[in-house]
């Protein structure tokens, strides 16, 4: 872990195949983290999760790690919405083109048909591809990473 850490303070190279990001898969209604990494064995994924303990900021230990991701994969939680959110906006202002600013397809939101209300699976859909079900994401991730 203290490699990645040290790895995480220079550069925007991308080091992560993935960014996992979303309730702490304890919390989550799957175990989105497990199936992901099942399905992709040879990928390298950042999951805050297991950088983040005992971390005094993590917050700037998930934005280097962000920047040194290719894409993002986020589990929607019950809300609040709030820190996925800022998570995905940072992503998609490090890597969208200002001269056409559509979705990323390397934003992929997992929306379970139960989050409601959905109100903000609109802005979501602004920024990134969202989808309902794992398969769905694994699909779309197969596509970009």
């Amino acid at each position: 872990m203290a490699e990645s850490r040290a790895a995480l303070s220079g550069g925007t190279q991308h080091l992560w195949d993935c960014f996992l990001g979303g309730p702490w898969q304890s919390q989550a209604a799957a175990p989105y983290k497990d199936i992901i990494r099942r399905a992709f064995p040879d990928k390298k994924f950042y999951d805050p999760e297991e950088h983040n303990l005992g971390s005094e900021d993590w917050f700037v230990t998930n934005v280097r790690a962000l920047q040194a991701s290719r894409n993002l994969l986020v589990w929607v939680p019950q809300f609040p919405f709030a820190g996925v959110a800022i998570l995905s906006g940072i992503f998609y202002h490090n890597n969208y083109d200002p001269q056409t600013c559509f979705p990323l397809a390397n934003i992929i939101f997992i929306w379970p048909p139960e989050i409601e209300p959905d109100y903000d699976r609109e802005s979501a859909e602004k920024i990134g591809i969202v989808v309902h079900t794992m398969e769905a994401a694994i699909s779309r991730l197969r596509q970009v990473i």
